[in-house]
């Protein structure tokens, strides 16, 4: 008789959190730079899958279900927002609008202040 996984969702919650952990503790590891935390994470998740610590997409619990209608797309919201906070800086979202859109509407009018320090705007 073929044992099944468990599928409770704390069991699995716990289960997944921990293959990110060890993945994202892996991938810091000169080794694990070439592979990366996603591959790394996906790896796992598979050898997991085929012990048989956790289910397959085949029986899937209701959990997978919802990561993936909730949890991918917050997830790929949260890498997007984060690699445009390193390209910009920390105030990229609040200062960098303009890199937002490719529209030139959004874009920021150009500074039309004269740098000879006549404030009148006349430029004489």
């Amino acid at each position: 008789m073929e044992k099944l996984p468990i599928t409770d969702p704390i069991y699995l919650l716990a289960v997944l959190c921990s293959v990110a952990a060890v993945a994202e503790w892996l991938g810091g590891l000169p080794a694990g730079r070439w592979f990366g935390g996603a591959i790394i994470s996906l790896l796992l998740g598979i050898l997991l899958a085929n012990v048989g610590l956790i289910p397959t997409v085949a029986n899937a619990p209701p959990l997978y279900e919802y990561l993936i209608a909730v949890g991918a797309p917050v997830a790929i919201f949260l890498i997007l927002a984060e690699h445009l906070a390193r390209m910009n800086g920390s105030h990229a979202i609040l200062e960098h609008r303009n890199h937002l859109s490719c529209s030139p509407r959004f874009a920021r009018p150009p500074d039309h202040r004269q740098s000879n320090g006549n404030r009148s705007g006349t430029g004489r």
